[in-house]
């Protein structure tokens, strides 16, 4: 959590960093407020609404990856990083949102479910709503799963 400073004129200032140019400098965010609180409550909200608003699904992914390296299981770590791989490779549009609705979700699916069986697109659903967190659960239909057919042989054929 950034730290707010007083300033000689009395008021709290908190610098929060932006970004970094081409040069490799880096370059901070300015807040200033009457209280100390307030100073980094700004500065706290600026920082949550660049977070949200500028980080790509693949970002996400990313460090979703990342922080769960070493609680997962290594099997369904194994799984996630090549569904993240099959993502980035066939569908880098929508790894490329920074905004994901519904509908992309959906499409998402659908494009899926021309290539993938039905298991598979399940488990991809899956893996997106868990990168894109509790607060979103979209309602997307899925295709419908292959029932098995048996073939059971013959009094003749057993025999």
């Amino acid at each position: 959590m950034p730290t707010a400073k007083k300033t000689n004129a009395g008021t709290w200032k908190v610098r929060v960093y932006s970004h970094k140019d081409e040069n490799g400098k880096k370059h901070y965010k300015s807040f200033t407020a009457a209280t100390k609180k307030d100073a980094e409550m700004l500065a706290l909200q600026y920082s949550h609404k660049e977070e949200m608003h500028l980080t790509t699904f693949a970002d996400k992914m990313e460090k979703y990856l990342e922080s769960k390296s070493n609680v997962l299981s290594p099997s369904t770590f194994r799984s996630y990083t090549c569904m993240s791989h099959v993502l980035l490779k066939e569908y880098p549009q929508f790894c490329a949102k920074t905004k994901i609705e519904q509908a992309d979700v959906q499409n998402l699916v659908n494009e899926m479910a021309k290539t993938h069986k039905p298991k598979s697109v399940k488990n991809y659903n899956a893996f997106v709503s868990v990168i894109l967190g509790d607060s979103r659960h979209f309602k997307v239909t899925l295709p419908q799963s292959i029932k098995n057919q048996y073939r059971i042989p013959t009094q003749a054929e057993f025999q």
